[in-house]
């Protein structure tokens, strides 16, 4: 979560304001070890590099990160690259732009349900908007422009063989496009949305609004709309994730909710209101969330973890090597959670944190001098958060 681009900008802006190829693994290796022989039927070990073809493809799916990365010192021209890292730690070469191009322009956008494909939108100022999809296991690119009013969002569910997009001017409706970067249908016409996220089996997509939630159609046409208690319209509501298959994680009225998507009212997640909520994760028994912490209190650390604790207060955790900038999460399992290095602390680095123990597993951490991951998705954990680059 180090990174926003410049397309974004004006919708991750609206949203904050509401919450206040394989031969270049050797270039890559940054003092790892290289991987000559790497079998691809079992993973790489911690700190191994290897190429596209040692990725032992059955086993790719929960506990998998696909990455871009800047592997070169600030202000050097480079090509962008994609990693993919292991639950071990290895780290294999994907792809690279055969041409320069900032990193920090490349937004990874989704990982494909069916593991096969991931979604870059690669932007420019000044320049047209351009809509990248890559075939993971050969490498393979394909290009398309896309109109500069669409925000491309993530890969339509299950599979992903479309997209979602929402306008660019918040207020605008959800239309469902191709890869080609086309309009095929827009959902919800007359509706004015802020931002949008779709379920797992890909029938509904979970939108926010000035009050409420709304259940949208991926066939078109609302389903649902589900009032927040409290909610401010200067403020507005917004879906961050789904949670599971039948609820969606919201963030309106200074909380965070579960809101069904079925029938029944939305239950509260966060006890007491508070103005900076970003996201919210289970770990073990625990509620932790993702909060804007005050300047003056922690200085530099942006966006940190805190965990809630039983009388509804919220303390800031520190992980280890992350000091108080540890809210980049990615995922959360078996009591873990996956964490992005923030800048001004271990910036561009991986890692799984337990907070019942303090322990951390060093997945991935950027050679010296570099920005190191600047975008990345945890498979299965859907596109990456809306405010950063993670």
């Amino acid at each position: 979560m180090t990174a926003i681009s410049p397309r974004r900008s004006a919708l991750a802006l609206a949203v904050a304001g509401a919450l206040l190829a394989a031969g270049c693994a050797p270039a890559l290796a940054g003092g790892r070890r290289v991987a000559a022989d790497a079998s691809a039927l079992s993973m790489l070990s911690s700190g191994q590099v290897a190429g596209r073809s040692a990725v032992p493809w059955r086993l790719v799916g929960p506990g998998w990160t696909l990455a871009v990365a800047d592997t070169a010192p600030l202000n050097v021209a480079q090509h962008a690259h994609v990693l993919l890292i292991d639950p071990h730690g290895g780290e294999y070469a994907i792809f690279s732009w055969p041409t320069l191009v900032n990193p920090r322009f490349v937004d990874l956008l989704d990982w494909s349900g069916d593991r096969q494909r991931a979604l870059f939108e690669l932007t420019s100022s000044p320049g047209t908007p351009r809509l990248d999809q890559l075939t993971l296991r050969t490498g393979a690119l394909t290009s398309a422009l896309i109109a500069p009013y669409l925000i491309p969002l993530t890969y339509t569910r299950p599979l992903g063989k479309q997209a979602l997009a929402l306008g660019e001017n918040i207020g605008q409706s959800i239309a469902r496009i191709s890869i080609a970067g086309r309009v095929i249908k827009w959902l919800a016409p007359g509706h004015t949305f802020r931002n949008a996220v779709m379920s797992p089996d890909g029938q509904l997509i979970a939108a926010g609004t000035a009050r409420a939630i709304t259940f949208v159609s991926n066939a078109g046409g609302v389903v649902r709309q589900v009032a927040i208690p409290g909610a401010n319209p200067a403020y507005g509501c917004n879906a961050l994730r789904w949670w599971d298959a039948t609820a969606v994680l919201a963030s309106c009225a200074k909380r965070l909710w579960l809101v069904p998507a079925g029938q029944g009212a939305p239950a509260a997640l966060t006890k007491q209101p508070q103005t900076r909520l970003v996201d919210g994760w289970r770990a073990g028994a625990s509620l932790f969330v993702q909060a804007f912490l005050p300047a003056s209190t922690y200085p530099g650390c942006d966006v940190g973890l805190e965990r809630q604790e039983a009388d509804g207060s919220l303390v800031v955790v520190q992980a280890p090597g992350l000091g108080c900038s540890s809210g980049g999460v990615l995922a959360s399992a078996g009591g873990r959670l996956l964490l992005l290095g923030q800048p001004g602390y271990a910036a561009g680095s991986l890692r799984w944190f337990d907070p019942a123990t303090g322990k951390v597993q060093i997945l991935y951490t950027p050679k010296s001098g570099t920005p190191g991951i600047v975008w990345a998705v945890a498979f299965g954990n859907g596109p990456p958060d809306q405010f950063f680059g993670g």
